[in-house]
């Protein structure tokens, strides 16, 4: 006997992707490293992979990407176990991780881009877990952590060619 297929509807959008320079605060390893702060919508409707055997559903927002020696990994940035049929409606807007994004080389240095993919997994009471992969965004870029910013016009006269300059080191609270 087949199990009949499950079909989440919906979708997700990266609105922003921004690397910055942080120090976790919950984390034994306090070094400055660099993490990647996203802001994202997501509209999904999990009402379908509800049955009568269905316990939870867990719903993650997964990064994924090849590391500088081609390695491929996938940080979970956000959560979410849905309980019910009546709260498996996910409508987010503005979401930020809700863990960190970061690399374990301390740098994104050398990764050019990241795909996001929102899982699913269903917990049954009884029997076998049923995973699926619903819904991906398209690769993006990695920002760079170093922002450009015009050299002031007062200094000379005439604006000259932008100047690098660092951003501040931020407390990470994941």
């Amino acid at each position: 006997m087949s199990t009949p297929r499950r079909n989440p509807t919906g979708s997700v959008a990266i609105k922003s992707l921004e690397t910055v320079s942080g120090r976790a605060i919950w984390h034994m390893d306090r070094r400055t490293q660099d993490y990647i702060v996203t802001s994202f919508d997501i509209q999904a409707n999990f009402t379908d992979l509800f049955r009568w055997n269905t316990k939870q559903v867990f719903v993650s927002l997964v990064a994924e990407y090849q590391d500088a020696k081609n390695q491929s990994n996938s940080v979970v940035i956000w959560d979410r176990i849905l309980r019910t049929p009546s709260s498996a409606y996910v409508d987010l807007q503005d979401e930020q991780n809700k863990y960190g994004f970061r690399e374990v080389s301390k740098s994104f240095g050398g990764i050019d881009t990241t795909r996001f993919t929102l899982k699913w997994n269903v917990m049954p009471k009884v029997g076998q877990l049923h995973y699926g992969n619903e819904f991906a965004s398209s690769a993006l870029k990695i920002p760079s952590k170093v922002v450009e910013v015009p050299a002031s016009s007062a200094e000379g006269g005439a604006a000259s060619s932008p100047k690098k300059v660092k951003q501040k080191v931020r407390q990470m609270y994941y």
